[in-house]
């Protein structure tokens, strides 16, 4: 089932800490610089580049074209997820 997490942070290598992208801008070469102190900051988390990276394929690809049953197999999804989390199964009626 399809399932975002997002991880993604800018850590720069001057101040030793993780900046937030209101602290950066872009230079001409496209790389975020710490606005605090001019150094490029270093990116952590996803990539577009990697093989595979933002597909889907088999019954993710069957929820986003909207076959039959597919949405209330991935809520069923969902619920079985949150039930398994500690505290889940009060969130999981929510659904």
């Amino acid at each position: 089932a399809p399932y975002c997490v997002v991880s993604h942070r800018r850590w720069c290598p001057g101040c030793r800490r993780d900046v937030d992208e209101e602290e950066t801008v872009m230079n001409p070469e496209d790389e975020p610089v710490h606005a605090g102190c001019g150094w490029v900051c270093l990116e952590s988390g996803f990539d577009e580049g990697l093989p595979g990276s933002g597909r889907c394929s088999g019954p993710d690809l069957a929820l986003l074209h909207g076959a039959p049953g597919s949405e209330a197999a991935w809520i069923a999804e969902q619920k079985k997820i949150l039930e398994r989390l500690p505290g889940g199964r009060g969130r999981a009626t929510a659904l």
